[in-house]
């Protein structure tokens, strides 16, 4: 069905076009349709919906657009109490963008790239009071997102924390430096112990086979550079769940001396 929406000329605002219950101003399509292409969207992408309807890319993207703004005038205000900062990729990661969401999995700002200004721009978007109110900042250890929270964010040094993740990941790496510095030394020395056993080291000792357990602690007496990085890594296993600040700080502490 097509209708024509009548306009009136009047003398204070110019012409208008007379506001209809079933579609949204400057929009050509009925709110039903529109809801009807919000929800394929859901399934597939603009570019295939658009072909599917026999629309333009832009129509699409219109509607999609404007059920994004009807969704954020009715959204509460987020809380901004303990935010996490991410990159996610996509375009088959050769593009990045900054995502940051609350502690309710809200997300609450995208930026275009991962890049530090991505990340102020949405710091800039805060008034002080609400930049002194967040208690966290989650995320991983991106020098640009260092960076740009420590320049906008009040007492961030207190308040930024590393997630698990990225954490191990570096442990792992260590361990993995200290395994073939070894592993060549003992190689000049004819010891072949370590050769083939980087998946023992870097693996979850709790994941392993009883066998493979038996073999890393044999390992250990042997390779006791290598035995003893992994022993801090996996000390570190202990100091996560802890959940009064105090205790976890002294036990983080204890393991760095």
């Amino acid at each position: 069905m097509h209708a024509e929406v009548p306009r009136v000329q009047c003398k204070e605002h110019g012409c208008q076009t007379i506001e209809v219950p079933w579609a949204q101003g400057n929009s050509r399509y009925s709110l039903l349709f529109e809801a009807m292409v919000i929800m394929l969207l859901k399934e597939t992408s603009i570019a295939s919906l658009s072909c599917m309807l026999n629309m333009s890319w832009n129509s699409v993207d219109g509607m999609m657009q404007r059920a994004v703004s009807r969704g954020l005038s009715r959204r509460e205000p987020p809380s901004l109490r303990d935010l996490g900062i991410d990159e996610v990729s996509c375009q088959k990661r050769h593009a990045y963008v900054t995502v940051v969401s609350n502690e309710q999995g809200e997300v609450i700002h995208v930026g275009n790239d991962r890049s530090g200004e991505s990340l102020a721009r949405f710091y800039k978007t805060l008034t002080d009071d609400q930049k002194a109110d967040i208690c966290g900042f989650s995320m991983d250890m991106w020098p640009a997102y260092i960076r740009a929270t420590l320049d906008h964010a009040p007492n961030a040094q207190q308040k930024i924390a590393f997630d698990k993740f990225h954490v191990n990941q570096h442990l792992n790496e260590a361990v993995n430096a200290v395994r073939k510095q070894e592993h060549r030394a003992l190689m000049k020395a004819g010891d072949e112990t370590l050769k083939g056993a980087k998946h023992n080291w870097l693996c979850n000792y709790a994941d392993l086979e009883r066998s493979l357990q038996r073999e890393l602690e044999q390992m250990r007496y042997v390779a006791k550079k290598t035995g003893r990085a992994w022993s801090i890594k996996e000390y570190t296993k202990g100091l996560w769940p802890y959940v009064r600040h105090g205790w976890a700080e002294k036990a983080w502490q204890r393991w760095y001396q």
